[in-house]
């Protein structure tokens, strides 16, 4: 599903003139796991979002903002925007994975849960049963 959507994004992209990121490396993948491992510990769920990444190594559409892995683009790296949203004590126990204009979605490790949190609040708009779900929704999002 993650795989359609992403190729319905391109199609609209490519009426542009513009490309979606390729895949992520298999080293960019090592550097991410490494990362969330060091940030998190072993229960990092950060290979079901790898399977993201194995289709577009970040994506930006119609407001919507997905994290990569070393991309050309800061607003897009996944490392660089925890650094930024961790600055906040209360930011740390999330993983973040995204974020729009009002909101983020994000990985509670406190709760092993995928949340969107509105940003100005940081209250829970809505949680997922998996990483693939929230993603699926967030590809929705931008399509409607």
């Amino acid at each position: 599903m993650i795989e359609k959507l992403i190729n319905e994004i391109a199609k609209i992209e490519a009426k542009y003139d513009e490309i979606l990121p390729a895949p992520a490396t298999l080293e960019e993948l090592e550097i991410l796991k490494n990362w969330a491992t060091d940030l998190f510990g072993n229960d990092v769920p950060i290979e079901v979002y790898s399977q993201f990444l194995n289709n577009v190594n970040s994506l930006q559409h119609n407001g919507i903002f997905l994290y990569g892995v070393n991309t050309q683009n800061a607003n897009l790296d996944i490392i660089e925007n925890n650094k930024i949203w961790h600055d906040m004590t209360e930011h740390k126990k999330y993983l973040f994975f995204g974020d729009d204009d009002i909101s983020w979605y994000v990985w509670d490790s406190v709760v092993n849960e995928f949340q969107l949190l509105d940003k100005p609040s940081g209250e829970i708009m809505e949680t997922f049963e998996s990483c693939n779900s929230m993603i699926i929704e967030a590809l929705e999002k931008v399509l409607d």
